[in-house]
């Protein structure tokens, strides 16, 4: 985020020395950039004292970096402020070193989402799945509106049933009910 903040800086900079052209066309270049840096120093002082207060520190820190891209860019256009090539070369590279450093950073982004997580079961079957994990001798299925939960008893503890590829498709049809789910469950237990 202060990389960001640093860059925002950069361009807020270029856009201030910029403006100075739009409002007043006939001032020297060395006054383009003292406002540039004034406009830099009162930002970082006003980023201080927002970081001096406890409610406000971050928003303080965020701007005390992006105030030393604004005086970052006052610092270069005033060691080249002799030559208007220097000077497009200052610009030319501030705004490749912006663009660049977004596509690098736009690339460099994790491309996975958290999803918070839901609730899977109801109240009732949570319930009988907390009595499951407590007392492993009941052993049995029994069958929720959407759920059919099986119970191996204590000897099988902690092993897993592999339902095979081959009966998914009929578990998961709209047409199996409950009882014909039992039916295919209970055949594997068999």
């Amino acid at each position: 985020m202060f990389f960001i903040m640093f860059l925002f800086g950069l361009v807020v900079g270029l856009a201030l020395y910029l403006l100075t052209y739009v409002f007043v066309k006939k001032i020297e270049n060395r006054r383009r950039v003292l406002t540039v840096t004034i406009i830099g120093l009162l930002s970082l002082l006003g980023s201080i004292f927002a970081a001096y207060r406890g409610d406000t520190m971050g928003y303080g820190i965020a701007f005390l970096i992006s105030s030393l891209g604004i005086l970052v860019v006052g610092f270069l256009l005033t060691l080249f402020e002799k030559s208007v090539v220097w000077k497009k070369s200052v610009f030319t590279f501030v705004i490749l070193f912006v663009v660049v450093s977004s596509f690098r950073m736009y690339m460099n982004q994790v491309d996975y989402w958290i999803i918070k997580e839901t609730k899977v079961f109801s109240e009732e079957e949570e319930s009988y799945l907390q009595l499951l994990q407590k007392d492993p001798t009941i052993q049995g299925y029994k069958a929720f509106k959407q759920v059919v939960v099986l119970s191996l008893g204590e000897e099988m503890a902690g092993d897993n049933i592999e339902v095979l590829e081959e009966i998914l498709p009929e578990l998961r049809s709209k047409r199996s009910t409950i009882a014909q789910t039992k039916r295919i469950l209970l055949s594997l237990l068999a």
